[in-house]
């Protein structure tokens, strides 16, 4: 199941269902000229939206969000784990993808027409690890990544600087990294292409109070041809080939529920 939000409507589902701080931080940032008034008509409006998208049923005198409804909106609001990718635009700014990974599922969260319009689908199981490969265009190769090099914070904010100032500087200060000179030429090309940008990837858990803790925060790049991601752990940065297997692999250690949401089809 899929569904397609305007703000409005989004601030309507959220006060529908109690959850009213996000409902009015929605509200504060999209419609803060409106006053008390002209937001109760624009929600009385909302509602006969929502009504002719088949989303709301009568009940007890009141309308409400049907429950397959209600249970993609609770999903914004807290989830066992939640997936934030994003990444550059050819033509400039940015595209984000959320994969919320709950108990009632899992569900994909996206944005249109420069924020103006929420979509959240339902995902079936295994889905989410094909979103997550084709919003990174990652290759379709049956391997787990294999070892390009490993950084300290210093070399890596060393290498995007000799990019961005001093790149006929770059293969020599390379060449003093550990990893294979070929398998590094590679990821250094495709890294000054970029000029130095990288995709992200951060997975969140969430503690009592719903405050989110990084689980996992993964930069990426490249494309279906060749692609890369760049782990941080214990103070380096390691970086290895990426396809979409071997990402499904890396997440599986680090966010349980993604690997229970694969259905048996990842091998951690």
């Amino acid at each position: 199941m899929k569904i397609t939000l305007s703000l409005e409507e989004l601030i309507y589902a959220f006060y529908s269902e109690g959850l009213f701080e996000q409902g009015n931080a929605l509200k504060a940032t999209y419609f803060q000229e409106l006053s008390d008034e002209q937001m109760d008509l624009l929600l009385q409006v909302t509602c006969r939206s929502l009504l002719a998208k088949d989303y709301l049923a009568y009940s007890n005198h009141k309308f409400m969000l049907k429950p397959e409804v209600a249970a993609m909106i609770g999903v914004l609001h807290h989830a066992d784990h939640s997936l934030q990718a994003s990444k550059f635009r050819e033509g400039g700014g940015q595209e984000t993808l959320s994969v919320h990974l709950a108990q009632s599922g899992t569900y994909a969260h996206f944005l249109r027409y420069e924020g103006q319009v929420h979509v959240v689908e339902r995902l079936e199981e295994g889905e989410a690890a094909e979103r997550l490969g084709s919003f990174f265009d990652l290759p379709e190769l049956p391997s787990a990544g294999e070892s390009v090099t490993k950084l300290t914070q210093v070399q890596l904010e060393t290498l995007l600087s000799l990019i961005d100032g001093q790149p006929e500087e770059l293969a020599e200060y390379a060449s003093n990294l550990p990893g294979a000179e070929k398998q590094k030429e590679k990821f250094l090309q495709a890294l000054t292409a970029s000029k130095g940008r990288m995709n992200t990837l951060i997975g969140f858990e969430f503690d009592a109070n719903n405050e989110p803790i990084v689980a996992e925060m993964l930069m990426m790049l490249g494309d279906s041809s060749a692609s890369w991601m760049v782990a941080k752990t214990d103070e380096q940065f390691f970086v290895q080939t990426c396809s979409k297997e071997a990402l499904v692999h890396k997440l599986s250690k680090t966010i349980p529920s993604f690997a229970h949401k694969q259905g048996g089809k990842v091998n951690a």
